[in-house]
């Protein structure tokens, strides 16, 4: 058995391994009409298990169709004010 170096953890697979940089989950949106689910995109699974997510209609809440103009600026990081660790505990 290999020596574990201090902070190292041994991690055991359980079941079918999926290859590195793979997704474990994949989202996508759809509506749900007259008992059945439309989903907004094709995808090349033939078979999978899901999760069923029911959104309000109307919770309050607008969409956005585009980035916000506030979004795109940049942010001016020289109005930053960098604080030592004592100054943080100060305040």
């Amino acid at each position: 058995m290999k020596k574990m170096l201090p902070g190292q953890l041994r991690v055991k697979s359980i079941g079918k391994q999926r290859p590195l940089g793979a997704p474990m989950l994949q989202t996508v949106t759809g509506i749900y009409e007259n008992g059945q689910v439309r989903l907004n995109e094709h995808l090349e699974r033939k078979h999978a298990k899901v999760i069923v997510t029911f959104l309000d209609d109307d919770n309050g809440l607008k969409t956005l169709s585009s980035i916000p103009a506030c979004f795109k600026k940049p942010v001016d990081v020289t109005r930053i004010v960098r604080l030592t660790r004592d100054e943080l505990h100060e305040r």
